[in-house]
């Protein structure tokens, strides 16, 4: 069920999501020099949480080139959705530093899960990404 939640999670928000994938990548069908991105550090917290207290979500976003390498200046759409036949929701739109960091807190409101998809046009030459998900029960 969380798979399936994955998958709907990044077409939703415009990314492919590949099962038991941490991270996962769209290719584009006319791919020839995209760049590689991944999210490391993804977490929504603290777990669990208490009704009405701050949850944090956050990662870092890197393309490759030679090494990994921070993303500055992308667009991070943060989404949730409260149940597995329930809708996503993009909540919010962030934008990574120049380490490539995001950030965004909330007031816990309902247990659901937390998703980060970042898309990008095939002009900018990197290949979209999106979390598999990470449950927050709030209290």
């Amino acid at each position: 069920m969380l798979k399936s939640l994955a998958i709907a999670a990044g077409l939703a928000l415009g990314a492919l999501a590949i099962p038991g994938a941490a991270h996962a990548a769209s290719v584009p069908s006319n791919a020839t020099d995209y760049y590689r991105t991944r999210i490391i550090g993804f977490d929504a917290g603290p777990e669990p949480v208490k009704k009405g207290r701050p949850l944090t979500v956050h990662g870092t976003l890197q393309w490759k080139g030679k090494t990994w390498q921070p993303l500055k200046g992308a667009k991070v759409k943060i989404g949730f959705s409260p149940g597995l036949k329930k809708p996503l929701t993009v909540v919010a739109t962030v934008t990574t530093d120049r380490y490539g960091r995001w950030h965004k807190t909330f007031k816990a409101k309902k247990s659901g899960t937390w998703y980060a998809v970042v898309s990008f046009k095939d002009t900018d030459r990197y290949l979209s990404i999106a979390t598999s998900g990470d449950y927050v029960e709030v209290r």
